[in-house]
């Protein structure tokens, strides 16, 4: 209980985790040898970065196996979570028809448990990994739906399957079409950042109406306490920048 508690921030502090990595082995294999799938699941999705990152590529692959054949209940979206996670290490490592069937599984086990936030992301996996094996046909058609989903259900930026099908392009000698999907990635990334622009201006703008709208209230009921001091105190701990604004406001 103790590691796998531990495990999940560990991973954000490599060297804490390497000090006590045979411990969390050895937890791991507790775990395995219990059969309880649904911590192992748990804990061993914390690891795969730990594994991919600092070289424990064959004994990662082995214990996600280990963990992956273990009968019991365990929540789909921890499976997806895992299956995503050991696509990466199993592609570390060359081993191209593992990681393709890890990010197929969790994209059948999303489909049959109606997870559609994880499609975009696991189909766009799935596109990159065929890109590598040469599989340029299969690559493409995963790529446009996983463009497709982003565009239906959000989850993913449509930016990065559009990057990918001009990998795909290029790969085929096809330099017109890479640079229009360059030029579509380029349009998609200044759309996100201009919509965070109106997103971060319109809760600016609410916050404004919603101080002025209590300076209002609070100058009506002042009537024993000085104007200026009143809004002092309405302000006191507001941020600067919509104090000074509320100020100007007032002006």
């Amino acid at each position: 209980d103790y590691y796998h508690r531990l495990a999940p921030p560990a991973v954000s502090a490599p060297a804490e985790m390497e000090a006590d990595y045979h411990d969390y082995v050895a937890a791991l294999h507790w775990m395995i040898a219990q059969g309880d799938a649904a911590r192992a699941v748990s804990m061993c999705t914390s690891m795969v970065w730990f594994w991919e990152t600092r070289g424990y590529l064959l004994e990662g692959q082995s214990l996600v196996r280990q963990v992956l054949a273990l009968p019991g209940e365990v929540e789909t979206q921890r499976r997806i979570d895992l299956l995503s996670h050991a696509a990466s290490l199993f592609w570390q490592v060359h081993d191209f028809a593992g990681a393709t069937a890890m990010t197929e599984q969790a994209i059948a086990e999303a489909n049959t448990d109606c997870l559609p936030g994880a499609l975009p992301s696991l189909y766009n996996s799935l596109g990159r990994i065929l890109i590598e094996q040469g599989a340029l046909d299969r690559a493409e058609a995963a790529l446009r739906q996983s463009l497709t989903l982003a565009r239906q259900v959000g989850a993913l930026n449509p930016g990065f399957p559009v990057l990918q099908l001009g990998e795909v392009a290029f790969a085929r000698g096809d330099l017109a079409e890479e640079a229009a999907h360059q030029r579509a990635h380029q349009r998609q990334e200044q759309q996100e950042r201009d919509e965070d622009r109106d997103d971060l201006r319109r809760v600016h703008q609410r916050r404004l109406l919603d101080l002025g709208q209590r300076l209002h209230q609070a100058d009506a009921d002042a009537d024993d306490e000085p104007h200026d001091q009143h809004r002092r105190r309405e302000l006191d701990g507001q941020p600067d920048g919509v104090a000074a604004d509320v100020q100007n406001l007032g002006a």
